[in-house]
């Protein structure tokens, strides 16, 4: 709780916060109906037109809540305005030199975000030299910047038991990410502290509030990090469940910014959840997203990649000080590996003539409880051994080639996945994910095996990029056969492998014919998404140029609409085609 001030009026009732208007001077202020404060008869006066509604509700009276702060309103006479400023977010000392004077109390409002509350943002007109405090919400953020209000910062969180009847109720779930000293995210490699928080809407009543926790922050992506709207990875000092997502530290914040449909990844894992021969995919929830008080667009929350009970489930290699987990059967697992051409990860190892792969946990850690020499030397050659079963005279045998190796199921899942959505680098040639289970009975042939997945980077799958290998195309194949124009790390890939083996081929054929069904319901699926996030989307192409071309071979549709056109058309067309394909045959 920030510092009380003695002019604290002593008045308990929760009070209505009404924005009044002057149009001469293009000023604006957000006044308490209450008797401490400016009267309507003053406003009026002074010319000023007071909004029919309230903006939110506030209290009076100190010790109402316990995360209770105080706001004070400024007065700037040079510019004419007043600017709202909760108590020691800026030292007086910092306001006075800018011409801010007669420091006058407002209202109590909360610090943490809950059902019931709203966010206030202050914003800012160049043009007009005028500070307003808007509730999110009852001016869409993008009429604010078309009236030349800019530099969004975020006050404090009030009551506002009336909301539900307001637009804000067509919102998503807002996450506000506040970095120390309001601190940059200007890289990948370093994490910042600050405070995670989220605040809770209807449209997704699984998505509750989040009060204010520390969390470390760092920007994501390889190519996407060149863009100028970023994804972030959040680390949380705490776990917590997100959106229902399943209680985890570790969240990634997308940016969706090369896939102007915004959906793209949603659609991927949706029909990954009925590919279970994967035992699992990321789940996600679209948000929007503030960071240091500044609106950054609609982004996807999604769990991150990596080996815990509720996301990959195997057992976890850590604590390995003085080389406890490096004998049999600790060393054979869990290990989280990614085909990676990029070498992005601690470890890589060159898995025979295919290329290589990166192996992303156990990592390296400065303590010495991160992966040890052992365990790279040991899934260096089992990755060794897999390839050269598949590559082998014998890699359709059942027991001695690549089935000893592969779980069959989860690669007949992955290889269709890849084939469904067509992602650029799908090819065994980046984020191309698989995990290795640590073995239960090596003396009896019970070997723990690799698993294909899960699912990650699809940006510019399903359409987005009209590159080599017809990858704009719902037709043709694009990781199934030797393509020199795809994207891989070697003439012939795993994928490609695998189909020589008539087996394989069968398997897939017969899966096929078992999911297509559920795959049709991908449609609806979209339509549904299409509408949840229909405000969110119109406020982030407000701010971000839906037309504009982020890469040579980026399919570009020119707006929203078109966008998720475009990519529902392009999976029921993707769908039939490969229906015709394996729906056909014996």
């Amino acid at each position: 709780m920030l510092e009380e001030s003695p002019q604290t009026p002593d008045v308990s009732s929760q009070e209505p916060v009404y924005r009044w208007w002057n149009a001469s001077l293009g000023d604006s202020v957000g006044v308490a109906d209450h008797e401490s404060q400016l009267s309507a008869a003053e406003l009026t006066a002074a010319g000023y037109t007071r909004d029919s509604t309230p903006q939110f509700y506030v209290s009076m009276a100190d010790g109402a809540a316990a995360d209770q702060v105080a706001v004070y309103r400024w007065w700037n006479s040079g510019d004419g305005d007043w600017v709202d400023i909760p108590d020691g977010s800026i030292a007086d000392a910092d306001l006075e030199p800018g011409g801010y004077s007669d420091k006058t109390f407002q209202y109590y409002a909360h610090s943490t975000a809950a059902t019931g509350r709203v966010a206030l943002y202050r914003w800012w007109s160049d043009a007009d030299r005028d500070w307003m405090t808007v509730r999110q919400g009852q001016t869409p953020d993008a009429t604010l910047s078309a009236l030349g209000y800019t530099n969004s910062t975020l006050v404090a969180f009030a009551d506002c038991p009336d909301c539900a009847e307001l637009p804000n109720d067509a919102r998503l779930a807002a996450i506000h990410i506040d970095t120390d000293s309001g601190q940059p995210i200007a890289s990948r490699d370093v994490w910042i502290d600050g405070q995670f928080a989220m605040s809770a809407s209807p449209l997704l009543p699984e998505c509750a509030d989040v009060a204010p926790a520390p969390m470390k922050v760092r920007g994501r992506g390889n190519f996407t990090w060149t863009l100028e709207k970023k994804a972030y990875n959040l680390n949380l000092e705490n776990k917590s469940d997100l959106c229902g997502l399943g209680s985890s530290r570790k969240w990634a914040l997308l940016a969706n910014h090369y896939d102007r449909s915004l959906l793209r990844t949603s659609a991927a894992m949706y029909m990954a959840s009925l590919l279970t021969n994967m035992a699992w995919n990321p789940r996600s929830a679209p948000v929007d997203l503030y960071v240091n008080g500044t609106y950054q667009g609609s982004y996807t929350l999604i769990e991150r990649v990596t080996i815990a009970s509720n996301r990959i489930d195997v057992d976890e290699l850590k604590d390995n000080q003085g080389g406890v987990n490096d004998s049999p059967p600790e060393v054979t697992g869990g290990y989280l590996l990614e085909w990676d051409v990029r070498m992005g990860n601690d470890n890589v190892v060159e898995v025979g003539g295919s290329g290589l792969v990166g192996v992303r946990e156990p990592q390296d850690e400065a303590d010495g409880s991160g992966i040890t020499e052992t365990q790279r030397a040991y899934i260096d050659q089992f990755l060794g051994e897999a390839d050269a079963a598949l590559f082998g005279e014998n890699f359709t045998d059942d027991t001695e080639g690549w089935q000893k190796y592969i779980d069959a199921g989860s690669a007949v899942d992955y290889f269709l996945a890849m084939e469904l959505t067509k992602p650029e680098d799908g090819n065994m040639f980046s984020s191309v994910m698989m995990y290795k289970e640590r073995d239960t009975d090596p003396a009896a042939g019970d070997q723990g095996k690799l698993f294909m997945g899960p699912l990650w980077d699809m940006d510019t799958a399903m359409g987005n990029e009209d590159g080599p290998g017809a990858l704009a195309s719902p037709t043709e194949w694009y990781v199934r056969y030797e393509r020199p124009d795809v994207p891989r790390q070697s003439d012939v890939t795993w994928f490609n492998r695998l189909n020589e083996d008539p087996d394989f081929q069968a398997m897939v054929s017969a899966r096929w014919k078992e999911v297509y069904p559920d795959l049709l319901t991908t449609d609806s699926f979209l339509v549904e998404q299409q509408e949840l996030i229909a405000v969110s989307a119109a406020e982030n192409f407000a701010l971000w140029d839906a037309s504009e071309r982020l890469g040579d071979v980026q399919v570009v549709k020119g707006s929203w609409p078109a966008e998720v056109s475009s990519l529902r058309t392009w999976l029921r067309q993707r769908i039939d085609w490969m229906n015709t394909q394996y729906g056909t045959q014996p």
